[in-house]
């Protein structure tokens, strides 16, 4: 039977945080099945906007695991969506292989592999391209061996912190100085134990249920309408006998990703296309030009604070509101950050919206930071998605999610590829 006579599929969210994925998803017209968090504040704003059906808890834990593949009962066909916590791989982060956060993406293979969904997405960092994790087949000794040489490498990052912020004692000079000249050393010896991860992860969920042909690219957000240039990683998998039957219907070279419906396009100057859709987007198209900071929050420069959810101002010294004030539209107000504090351009999308652990992005024209508000405007949720916590723990639910309208994309494509279910 056709799916165009059926209910529009189920999908099942791991590592949901807020919700920016789902929420992509329903408005696409998937139905929602479950989800999954860890993390208890971020599972009550996916209740308030996504519904009741997320289970809080550690994937790790048999008991979760074990509810999460149950939900998945006489409730087919189903795709599974998710991204495995980024930290290990992240080109801003530490990218510290032994990270054990960095093994995460190993539940979402065993959760397809148990439950053989007709699809699944893995969205993740683009720095996944690129990172190395240990290999799997050292020894227990070895490494034993490599997790001391890791920590030792922390340990260094953390006394160079520390020493920004105040006077080390004597102790953790000596300390310091004893680590700094064993670093190459430490550094060397993990590098010889690493191996590529991407290749490991592709593989894993290729041969996963009962096979699965997979795509992955990286994907600008701001391709989507997005008002913010953010890439990630967007990994797709189709089960073999479904794809067999989308080749059927769309041929050998079905692509798996959305094409891009917003443009980069400058003035006097040729519409960017990304490379992997040169072939398949005609330049000329009535295609739209990127959405911009102006157009996303504008309408929010008068709005009272608190007015609408989350749209709550930091209390600024006078001397910072100076130093923004003083500060041109694409430049940082403090020099020695990269990205924190940085003003935003008007009339383009934002840089990448984060965890802003170094600074929340600057309101191009007014002399104060973004609102949550505006960040998640920047990010495509509307003001109806409240969030849950205190405003710093709002910020890192922003910034980890998945912009809705990226979501949405993926899940339209992928929706129209599996009707021939």
């Amino acid at each position: 039977m056709l799916m165009e006579r059926r209910e529009n599929p189920w999908f099942v969210d791991l590592f949901a945080g807020c919700g920016g994925f789902s929420k992509g998803f329903l408005d696409a017209g998937f139905q929602h099945l479950e989800g999954n968090e860890i993390w208890l504040t971020a599972v009550e704003t996916y209740k308030k906007n996504i519904g009741p059906g997320i289970i809080c808890g550690d994937i790790n834990d048999a008991n979760i695991f074990g509810q999460l593949v149950d939900s998945t009962k006489n409730h087919e066909p189903f795709v599974v969506i998710g991204g495995p916590p980024c930290q290990g791989f992240s080109t801003a982060g530490n990218r510290n292989p032994i990270d054990p956060r960095g093994q995460l993406w190993k539940k979402f293979v065993e959760f397809v592999d148990v439950t053989k969904p007709v699809a699944f997405v893995m969205e993740n960092v683009k720095g996944i391209i690129s990172m190395k994790h240990l290999d799997a087949n050292i020894s227990a000794s070895k490494k034993h061996e490599l997790e001391k040489c890791a920590g030792s490498l922390q340990r260094i990052k953390d006394l160079r912190r520390y020493a920004r912020q105040r006077d080390l004692t004597d102790d953790e000079n000596y300390e310091l100085e004893k680590l700094v000249r064993l670093q190459k050393t430490f550094t060397k010896k993990i590098a010889n134990n690493l191996v590529p991860l991407l290749p490991q992860i592709i593989s894993a969920l290729e041969h996963s249920g009962s096979g699965y042909t997979v795509q992955h690219k990286i994907l600008n957000a701001a391709n989507y309408g997005v008002a913010q240039l953010r890439e990630r990683f967007i990994a797709i998998g189709i089960r073999i006998d479904i794809f067999e039957k989308i080749k059927e219907k769309y041929g050998e070279d079905v692509m798996f990703h959305p094409v891009p419906q917003y443009l980069d396009m400058i003035e006097d100057q040729a519409p960017k296309i990304p490379k992997y859709f040169k072939n398949l987007i005609n330049s000329e198209s009535t295609l739209k030009p990127f959405v911009t900071v102006r157009e996303a929050i504008s309408d929010l420069a008068d709005v009272p604070e608190e007015s609408i959810p989350n749209h709550v101002f930091m209390k600024h010294k006078p001397e910072f509101i100076k130093r923004i004030a003083e500060t041109q539209p694409g430049n940082t107000v403090f020099p020695s950050y990269t990205d924190g504090w940085y003003r935003l351009l008007p009339d383009r999308p934002s840089r990448t919206v984060k965890e802003n652990h170094g600074g929340v992005h600057c309101h191009p024209w007014l002399p104060r930071t973004l609102t949550p508000r505006e960040l998640a405007r920047l990010q495509s949720f509307p003001d109806s998605f409240a969030f849950s916590g205190k405003k710093s723990e709002v910020w890192v639910q922003i910034g980890n999610a998945v912009p809705p309208l990226l979501g949405k994309a993926i899940a339209e494509k992928l929706l129209d590829l599996i009707r021939c279910l």
